[in-house]
């Protein structure tokens, strides 16, 4: 099965909710900074941004599935379902920036 945000599998609806969840720390004297709490989630962004330029390079392609149009309508499915995962974690790490930017001021 491929891994989707659509499941009916318990675990991996619970594993889907938290992902989707932001990351949300007390920035205080104790703890990190929030430039390095920020400086942290630009450089997983940069990594992510990496990681689906070179997931765009697998892209499924109709010229490796001559005659089986189901499994590469399959696999596109998977593709963008991976792709759309990569991008929600990047955009979701961007909001979690902008809320420690916040808190810091």
């Amino acid at each position: 099965m491929p891994w989707c945000f659509l499941t009916e599998d318990s675990n991996m609806v619970t594993f889907e909710k938290k992902m989707i969840e932001y990351i949300n720390p007390q920035i205080n004297l104790n703890g990190m900074t929030a430039n390095e709490h920020i400086r942290l989630r630009m450089e997983f962004r940069k990594k992510l941004m990496d990681a689906m330029k070179t997931l765009a390079e697998l892209r499924p392609h109709g010229r490796d599935y001559i005659g089986e149009p189901d499994r590469y309508k399959n696999d596109l499915d998977i593709y963008y379902a991976r792709f759309r995962a990569l991008d929600h974690l990047y955009n979701v790490v961007e909001q979690e920036a902008l809320k420690i930017q916040e808190q810091a001021e």
